[in-house]
């Protein structure tokens, strides 16, 4: 197995999404491209990232792969490519994974133990259903993320039909931020169901007009990060259930960032 992407950078850029999630990362090599995912132990948070394989100059796969390997090891050797590096992934039979950063001046080579995937089984974070998704202008939620500092460690977002509400609430202060959607560019809503659904009870419920969850501070801070000014962020929420970003750094869908964030449960929920 080997493969080649030219854009390098490309790949710089979804491992340092995955950098601050986990310790170690699980790569899949298959049949439509490079995937792979992190999550932390406690599984607060998971960051799925994906290649599409017509993006690799080279794609010599013929069946899917599977490894685990370090994650900061990964992340170390890609951030030192430059803009015109390429780089290859093969996978060497003495069970390594070896990486090659290639330039017409320098080439950088690093060969990374594998280690035991075990029962890794990877979620399925962009086949989530959710009630609500909205497109948003990356900088935009940056903005509303250091407004929300201001206030608590942890942070309720309320996304409806008009707005995305941010409150963080301290015993001495409250911070908030809004975000409207009437005449605002920079936000486009994509689903907003309504209706009814069936929930964990067996019983049916209507669907809520806004949904509402309370996130961890350092997540939203770290995704917020990877926004541009030309980027955006698809946001996917349903009422008291997991946060779905995703990110697509080239604009389009041949690869993807994709954070799923748990939410705070108190213990009087």
């Amino acid at each position: 197995m080997k493969l080649v992407l030219q854009e390098a950078k490309l790949m710089r850029l979804l491992v340092d999404a995955m950098s601050a999630v986990a310790l170690e990362v699980v790569i899949e090599i298959g049949e439509n491209g490079f995937r792979a995912q992190a999550r932390d132990q406690g599984s607060t948070w998971a960051v799925d990232v994906f290649i599409h394989k017509d993006e690799f100059s080279k794609w010599d796969s013929n069946e899917t792969m599977t490894f685990m390997i370090d994650l900061k090891d990964f992340s170390d050797f890609v951030k030192t490519a430059r803009a015109n590096d390429e780089l290859a992934i093969e996978y060497n039979e003495k069970d390594t994974l070896d990486l090659t950063l290639d330039s017409t001046e320098i080439t950088k080579n690093l060969s990374l133990r594998l280690r035991d995937v075990g029962d890794f089984k990877f979620m399925k974070i962009t086949e989530r259903p959710f009630f609500a998704t909205i497109e948003l202008n990356s900088v935009l939620f940056g903005e509303a993320i250091k407004a929300a500092e201001l206030g608590d460690e942890h942070v309720s977002m309320t996304l409806s039909k008009a707005k995305l509400y941010f409150e963080a609430q301290a015993t001495s202060r409250k911070a908030e931020a809004t975000i409207n959607f009437e005449g605002n560019d920079s936000v486009s809503v994509i689903e907003f169901q309504d209706g009814e659904f069936t929930g964990r009870d067996g019983e049916t419920h209507p669907i809520p007009d806004h949904h509402t969850s309370t996130y961890g501070l350092k997540y939203l801070k770290h995704i917020s990060k990877l926004g541009k000014s030309d980027s955006s962020f698809k946001i996917s929420m349903s009422h008291q259930n997991p946060l779905r970003v995703i990110i697509y750094p080239k604009g389009e869908e041949t690869s993807y960032v994709a954070f799923a964030v748990a939410p705070r449960v108190r213990d009087n929920e």
